[in-house]
């Protein structure tokens, strides 16, 4: 099985990903050239965030195709990205309208879409193991005051300065990283 791997984000996907792969999919090999995929190998590649994510989806529609042909090689095609403020549906019709205008239609392999609800970073607020009631930093304090993701759904939550952090996914990702 081999996996080509897009990410929205260029920090922390590109650290949890391979991560996760290693536990869930010990068989299969990072390679850093797409074009050397063989056998049980994933390839991934950051985005650098929306809407660059729709250009880089396309293009890689295309490079597989071309590598597949004559040669399947390529399984799944996985796109991970952040909903933020939109729905799943609106982020696969972007991604559906891309490919549509591009021309691009992808070719014996499977395209699954895998999205963070809100952004990555707000599952790591609600694991519970990692969550600290006190924590000693001050902005941290402000950030349980204004909504206790130990206990509160961390997607529901907003965003406490939007001047300050600009979108709730930015905000949810200064919660999680300082």
């Amino acid at each position: 099985m081999n996996v080509y791997i897009v990410v929205e984000g260029d920090k922390t996907e590109l650290s949890v990903y391979p991560a996760w792969l290693g536990l869930l999919a010990p068989q299969l090999e990072r390679i850093d050239d797409v074009w050397e995929v063989s056998d049980n190998n994933y390839y991934i590649f950051s985005a650098g965030g929306i809407p660059s994510i729709y250009n880089h989806v396309s293009n890689a529609v295309a490079d597989i195709n071309d590598i597949n042909r004559g040669n399947h090689k390529f399984d799944y095609l996985l796109v991970c990205l952040d909903t933020e403020e939109e729905s799943r549906q609106y982020l696969e019709d972007c991604i559906n309208e891309k490919l549509k205008k591009d021309n691009r239609v992808l070719e014996h392999t499977k395209m699954i879409i895998f999205e963070h609800k809100v952004c990555m970073e707000t599952w790591f607020l609600g694991n519970k193991t990692v969550f600290k009631e006190n924590p000693q930093a001050q902005e941290y304090l402000r950030f349980i005051n204004y909504y206790n993701v130990g206990r509160k759904d961390p997607e529901q939550m907003g965003n406490i300065d939007s001047e300050k952090f600009g979108s709730k996914a930015q905000f949810h990702h200064q919660s999680t990283c300082g």
